[in-house]
């Protein structure tokens, strides 16, 4: 029978929980570059360029490309055993530094928040990370060749690495170890060599960086303690406290070293503690400065946890070492694991973290009611989610486009879709929904709702798709003649609706529940003010029983911070309800303006979804 020592035990079980939470929870980490990441590997044995694409990372995709193949879920199952290796490492280094237990580095990779929504997602900082303390854990094994050739290979994870091959280059310097300093390029010259044939230069490596350059306004900037002040809600409180009070008894330690020849090794000050402040340093000026793509994400950190486990423990072992002293060392787990427990729970949107957000739940939804027919369809859109759900190669100019290119001479495939939301459309694509819903070549085909708002439009270049909601009931004010019908102002046709104090109800639907076959009713409507007033109109929908009682009365105002004064906005809206608990009862939907604003309403739509 095989026997493994606690910390290979408490490894495994990590790995078995994360692979767990992996099948279990949907989420992918984010909805951006976790899965822009499974997409170059999913998709790199068809476009062989992929291999050899700085932004992918060459080596990442390199080792996922053959487990994309199985879909999302295998990419994070995967991510789990790399992070469970990680840890591993991370326990050999302890020991190295003679920490006890050396296992306390474990509470850093189980407590920390952002390891779980980080590991299970198709990112690369896992990896990253892996390879980093294996590198360290090399260099202190004194197998400084197999070491720098790991380091060398960190670029090609992610970027960062370059600063940390600055790191090493400096150590080396500084203990003389020259002669491994030519071993640091081995990276760069072994994939500038294999990229050669594809990217027709062997230099891909170095002129092709995609992060050189000056500002991209796309990113941003911010204020240079950024991560500073943004670090606890990745790490937790107590975690961000215990990194803080390692990292200043590492400044006392290495005053000491200086005055007092207290030992504190040139290995631990710089792979440990001077690549941890290289990274940490080199991000915050990135983003002061808004250069080389920066985005402040604080989840990079990911990459340099292994460190921040390391600094974090050593107050830990000292003051095990303490307790031990004072046998109390079974009274010390008592607030430690206490600590930990607190930074897991404390502010922590555990859901957010695991799960779907709520665009990729609308993406799920369009797929479900037009994914069939969409596969005919060349499809536009900047969101790369929703081609993970239409099972679509996000490289394939047949299948899929950037929004950009439908105004930059882009032959326009007869039947085309566009997919505009109000992130990746207008961040990355300069995509306003104005300038798609004056486009004559497009009409909007569907409006899909995130958070309570309209988040995802599909638009179509043909005749309309099958229409898998009901129509109820639609006001035009063009062909019907009410009291409140006004020329003054109209969205299409001539007329519109004109909400005022004297006439304060729109026209809307009374409908029985026996008479719906469905728990979710569509409103959308047109509107226009010229101000805005403290009290706004509201969208109201009440349940009567057969007698006219009210069982239940809500209303919602329709005019946001985001609404425009002057001008035409759109509101859309579900209404969701149980038949079977309303069972015999009506429901009523109308427009109420009980304020002194005049408001113009037009194309009042009900559909049930």
């Amino acid at each position: 029978m095989i026997k493994f020592k606690l910390e290979t035990k408490i490894c495994l079980l990590f790995f078995f929980m994360l692979s767990i939470m992996a099948l279990v929870f949907n989420g992918t980490g984010d909805d951006g570059d976790s899965i822009m990441h499974f997409m170059y590997a999913k998709y790199a044995f068809k476009h062989p360029v992929n291999f050899f694409n700085h932004w992918a990372k060459p080596m990442y995709v390199m080792l996922f490309a053959p487990i994309a193949q199985f879909g999302f879920t295998a990419i994070k199952v995967t991510n789990a055993a790399i992070l469970s290796i990680c840890m591993f490492y991370t326990i050999q280094v302890a020991k190295k530094l003679n920490y006890s237990p050396n296992y306390l580095v474990t509470l850093f990779f189980i407590g920390s928040p952002f390891v779980y929504s980080c590991t299970l997602s198709g990112l690369t900082e896992p990896l990253f990370a892996c390879l980093l303390i294996y590198s360290i854990y090399q260099s202190f094994e004194n197998r400084h060749s197999l070491a720098s050739i790991c380091f060398s290979l960190l670029p090609f994870v992610r970027s960062e690495g370059l600063i940390i091959l600055f790191v090493i280059l400096f150590y080396y310097l500084i203990s003389r170890n020259w002669k491994y300093i030519p071993l640091l390029a081995t990276g760069h010259l072994a994939y500038g060599l294999m990229g050669w044939p594809v990217q027709k230069t062997p230099f891909w490596v170095i002129t092709k960086i995609p992060y050189a350059g000056g500002k991209n306004v796309n990113y941003g900037a911010g204020t240079w303690d950024y991560y500073i002040l943004h670090l606890s809600e990745i790490l937790g409180h107590p975690i961000t406290i215990l990194l803080c009070i390692g990292l200043a008894l590492s400044s006392l330690r290495l005053l000491g070293s200086v005055w007092q020849r207290i030992n504190f090794s040139v290995k631990e000050m710089v792979l440990i503690y001077g690549t941890f402040l290289a990274f940490s340093i080199a991000h915050s000026i990135f983003w002061f400065f808004g250069i080389f793509n920066s985005f402040g994400l604080t989840r990079v950190f990911l990459g340099v946890l292994p460190l921040m486990a390391l600094i974090g423990t050593y107050p830990l072992h000292l003051w095990y070492k303490e307790a031990e002293s004072q046998k109390l060392k079974d009274l010390y787990w008592i607030p430690v694991i206490a600590l930990f427990s607190i930074g897991l729970i404390y502010k922590q949107a555990w859901s957010y973290r695991l799960n779907l957000n709520e665009d990729q739940l609308a993406y799920k939804e369009l797929t479900k009611k037009y994914g069939e027919q969409l596969k005919s369809y060349c499809i536009y859109t900047d969101a790369v989610y929703p081609l993970v759900e239409l099972k679509l190669d996000y490289f394939d100019p047949i299948q899929t486009r950037r929004t950009p290119s439908l105004y930059q001479g882009d032959n326009l495939p007869p039947k085309s879709a566009v997919i505009w939301d109000y992130r990746y459309s207008v961040i990355e694509g300069h995509m306003s929904l104005e300038k798609l819903q004056s486009d004559p070549r497009f009409k909007i085909q569907d409006v899909f709702t995130a958070e309570g708002k309209p988040a995802i439009y599909l638009f179509l270049t043909d005749s309309l798709l099958r229409e898998d909601s009901a129509y109820l009931q639609s006001y035009d004010w063009d062909n019907i003649e009410f009291d409140g019908r006004d020329s003054t102002i109209s969205k299409s046709g001539k007329y519109s609706f004109c909400l005022t104090k004297k006439l304060e109800f729109s026209p809307g639907i009374n409908f029985s529940i026996s008479e719906l076959n469905s728990d979710k009713i569509r409103v959308q409507f047109n509107y226009y003010y010229a101000k805005a007033e403290s009290n706004k109109p509201q969208l109201v929908w009440s349940f009567e029983d057969e007698h006219g009682k009210i069982l239940n009365w809500n209303s919602r105002n329709f005019i946001s911070e985001d609404s425009k004064e002057g001008q035409w906005n759109n509101f859309i809206y579900d209404i969701n309800f149980d038949r079977n608990k309303l069972a015999g009862a009506r429901i009523k939907i109308y427009v109420w303006n009980s304020t002194d604003m005049t408001v113009y309403l037009d194309d009042l739509n009900f559909t049930q979804r």
